[in-house]
């Protein structure tokens, strides 16, 4: 427990994913559309409570005071919102939270009979009586948590939120929470309701939202699960996972907890500390770490806990839980902390990453009998309450701190020995059980100091402003020595840190990490052409560049951060990284594919001036390259057969899972790819990238990657359906009925799933595929003369042919047909901007009223048709040749 590094995690920024709860077994839908359509995508099983302790009587004083609250809850009848300004700082409402989300919910097609049913309102006085009802009854365990998930549902529909409901329950959580005798399983859901409400900082601020929140109950549900009799039984771990829960509520509710609470904390707590009982003193440092509050603590509360600090040396938890508290006080009140302090939590800091420097071997890869920290029994309970803070690592904590305290006198000074210090130990050849630390490390001081100067952490003071450039500078050269570690999850930190640093100073970092890594790596300029492998002497550091230019897309195509690179850099480098799509390097080609559908998001791919290659206009050589590469991927995948479920790359995979197969991942990245490289494409360049695809798909037979073309074809389409539809349909008529016409499908058969005797056959199923998708959410483009006739001929030639396999296929493509003209869904895929003369503006971020989103929504001839497609299929249904 003395290296208390428990998960950086891949995420380098505190990231406020919201949790979408399940949604209870009950019906949801009421015959609603809206709630029929979103209702599924938010239901999993229930969670057992099995293995939780018997529950226990609910006081019924508490009882009575859950009414009231429950009772007082407001529920108005809240307005409907209407967008009123025009720039983010405007003002959309008086009561109304998170307004950008709901200027995107006006594009909705069915907003309207939202508005009319106040269906959002419907479903929080549904909730209220839900919640007086299991309170009323006692029915705890399987009353509250269906009525919270009816708030999560009705947050899940991005409804309007009145400030006086969100205060309200945010409230009546806390009080459910801290009741006596509480099932943690529904102290669990309520937390997660509560920190999901308590999010939104900025406007609960902003009304000066004020809550009755008290330290000591939430304190006791702590220490009475963790510091029991040992003659006691052990807790579950289920009642243990959702005890954790509680560490993420205090985060949200210590600033509101009362002025008091720091004087009380330290009296309760100061009498744990004990030079002979590390783990009590341990968890005692914990606790002041979760309970002292950082915006109500003063100076003497702050040399109190540094005073009994002093007595504990070279102890890793002690040292990061103060650590963490410093560096949340520098945040909320940064006047506490003084230049003084710096030089303690800079040696404490630098301990902690155990380096192999010094008298002893300790801190190297193997242990000595003298150890950099004291070694004390901590159970792995207690270890537990050492991580229920989000966020809670060393590396984290120590970059925070180091960070927030950077405008202190002397405090970049000592940033920069501190990076001296540890940066020969970044080299790759310095490989030791230290990289991931440093890495990590270093991510952590790039994201942080990122994060600060954007203004996240409120105001940046000048002297950070004027210095990051120089802190940046430092750390550029550790980072990328850190790239090239051979420890994976090292390399990956330090490409995070990478793309923070490039963040802050653009213009000085993207000429040097092209010149001196990328352009090298790649081979640029090497005798025989230039592309990834061309140089032998640069062939290891391919991956790593690649991987460097995904993490950096944002600065490379972006003219307002990197002007030189969209200009002079972007095409030479999308040339260069194409031989990287390589069936044989899988990790080579997902990143390829990754950084190509980066760039293709942003960069402009119809403005000449921004594609010039020796003078001339190459956009067409560049797709039939990456197309060419594209199909080769294809021919030699098994996205779909045995193989694609093999355990991947992804960190717990296994085999069999969704996400476990390498195949499946390759096959994904490809999708996203492409989808981004033809929604970016001038109408020239689709037009001849449609028919390299039409030329592919008529010379290939691919069964095994089926799925994944019809996705690819269906991606493709949603560029410009009117232009690729109809050329589609022709094709596949054509194809398909020679195939019929030789014999395709026209034998019953009796062969499993997969499984055919006939190419025939098996092209005639091949081109089932694509039409699939082909016709699958094309909008309103099937109701044309043409394109409806094409179809209706189509789905008579392959109603009636008897082979198995074709049966189910062509049933399957005309549940496309039927889907396409019933369902509500989305038809643009276009992420370009018109500007007022007309022209694409693909760099131009709009704002969520400026958006207009195109949908299909089915009008009465296109219902009509669909209902007489679905008779004609009942009409002419026999039974299945087996």
């Amino acid at each position: 427990m003395d290296d208390l590094d428990v998960g950086d995690g891949g995420d380098e920024e505190l990231e406020d994913a919201e949790d979408d709860d399940a949604v209870d077994d009950m019906d949801l839908t009421h015959n609603d559309p809206v709630l029929a359509v979103v209702a599924p995508t938010l239901e999993h099983p229930g969670e057992s409570t099995d293995d939780l302790p018997a529950e226990q009587a609910v006081p019924d004083e508490s009882v009575e005071a859950l009414l009231a609250a429950v009772e007082q809850m407001a529920v108005a009848d809240f307005k409907d919102v209407e967008v009123v300004a025009t720039t983010r700082a405007g003002v959309y409402g008086l009561d109304v939270d998170e307004p950008e989300q709901h200027a995107l919910l006006q594009n909705l097609p069915y907003y309207g009979t939202i508005r009319e049913r106040k269906e959002g309102q419907a479903l929080l006085a549904d909730a209220k009586a839900r919640l007086h009802d299991a309170i009323a009854a006692g029915n705890w365990v399987h009353g509250i948590p269906p009525a919270t998930r009816r708030v999560h549902l009705f947050l899940a529909m991005k409804y309007a939120l009145p400030i006086q409901t969100r205060i309200d329950l945010i409230q009546l959580m806390y009080e459910i929470i801290v009741t006596p005798n509480m099932d943690m399983l529904v102290v669990s859901n309520c937390v997660r309701l509560a920190v999901r409400l308590m999010k939104k900082e900025k406007l609960l601020k902003k009304h000066d939202a004020t809550f009755t929140f008290q330290w000591r109950p939430i304190y006791t549900i702590i220490r009475d699960a963790f510091t029991r009799k040992s003659s006691a039984p052990k807790q579950p771990a289920l009642y243990m996972r959702h005890l954790q829960s509680l560490g993420t509520f205090i985060d949200y509710a210590e600033g509101y907890f009362p002025a008091s609470t720091a004087d009380e904390v330290l009296e309760e707590l100061l009498p744990l500390v004990s030079t002979t009982d590390m783990s009590c003193t341990t968890m005692a440092f914990t606790f002041f770490n979760f309970l002292l509050p950082t915006r109500h603590v003063t100076r003497k509360h702050i040399d109190t806990i540094l005073f009994v600090w002093q007595q504990f040396v070279h102890c890793t938890p002690i040292d990061v839980a103060v650590t963490d508290w410093l560096a949340r006080i520098a945040r909320d009140q940064p006047e506490l902390v003084h230049p003084a302090d710096l030089p303690r939590i800079y040696a404490a800091a630098l301990r902690n990453l155990k380096l192999p420097v010094g008298s002893t071997a300790a801190g190297a890869a193997v242990r000595s009998r003298l150890s950099y920290s004291v070694a004390f029994d901590l159970t792995g309970e207690r270890a537990d309450l050492l991580q229920m803070r989000r966020q809670y690592s060393r590396t984290r904590v120590i970059s925070r701190f180091m960070v927030l305290t950077l405008h202190l006198p002397g405090a970049i000074d000592h940033l920069h020995a501190f990076t001296k210090a540890f940066e020969s130990f970044t080299h790759p050849s310095n490989h030791g059980s230290w990289t991931g630390t440093l890495a990590r490390l270093l991510r952590g001081l790039a994201s942080e100091l990122s994060a600060r100067v954007a203004g996240e952490y409120g105001p940046c003071p000048p002297v950070v402003v004027e210095n990051a450039r120089a802190i940046a500078d430092w750390l550029r050269g550790p980072v990328t020595w850190a790239m090239y570690a051979k420890d994976a999850g090292a390399a990956q930190a330090a490409q995070t840190a990478l793309r923070h640093l490039v963040a802050l100073d653009p213009a000085a970092m993207m000429p040097a990490l092209l010149d001196e890594h990328i352009y090298p790596a790649l081979g640029a300029g090497d005798e025989g052409g230039a592309g990834v492998g061309a140089s032998v002497a640069h062939a290891h550091r391919t991956v790593t560049a690649l991987a460097a230019l995904n993490a950096c897309a944002s600065a490379l195509v972006h003219p307002a951060m990197f002007p030189a690179g969209p200009r002079e850099h972007v095409v030479n480098v999308l040339f260069l990284v194409l031989p990287g799509i390589d069936i044989n390097d899988h990790n080579k080609t997902l990143t390829t594919l990754l950084f190509v559908a980066h760039v293709m998001m942003v960069f402009d791919f119809a403005n000449t001036d921004r594609f010039p290659h020796a003078g001339e206009y190459v956009g067409e050589d560049w797709i039939v390259q990456y197309l060419a590469r594209i199909f080769t991927l294809l021919e030699n995948m098994d996205a779909e057969g045995p193989g694609a479920a093999g355990a991947g790359s992804q960190p717990g995979a296994s085999k069999g899972t969704a996400s476990g197969g390498i195949e499946r991942n390759l096959a994904q990245a490809l999708l996203f790819a492409t989808h981004a490289v033809f929604a970016a494409l001038p109408p020239p360049l689709f037009d001849l990238a449609l028919r390299k695809l039409l030329e592919w798909l008529r010379s290939h037979t691919l069964l095994q990657s089926a799925a994944t073309v019809g996705r690819m074809v269906s991606s493709i389409i949603q560029r410009s359906p009117k232009t690729a539809v109809p050329r589609l349909l022709e094709w596949l008529e054509a194809r398909m009925r020679d195939e019929i016409k030789h014999g395709a499908g026209s034998r019953a058969t009796l062969l499993t799933r997969g499984a055919t005797t006939e190419q025939g056959t098996a092209t005639l199923v091949w081109y089932l595929h694509v039409l699939s998708t082909t016709v699958r959410m094309p909008g309103n483009v099937l109701v044309e003369p043409t394109v409806r006739a094409a179809v209706e001929r189509i789905i008579g030639m392959i109603m009636d042919l008897p082979d198995r396999q074709v049966f189910r296929f062509a049933h399957t493509a005309v549940a496309s047909v039927v889907y396409a003209l019933t369902a509500v869904y989305a038809v643009d895929a276009t992420p370009v901007h018109a500007d007022g003369d007309g022209q694409g503006n693909r760099t131009q971020y709009l704002l969520p009223h400026e958006v207009t989103v195109h949908w299909h929504v089915p009008q009465p001839g296109e219902l009509e048709w669909a209902q007489g497609v679905c008779s004609k299929v009942h009409d002419a249904r026999r039974i299945r040749p087996d």
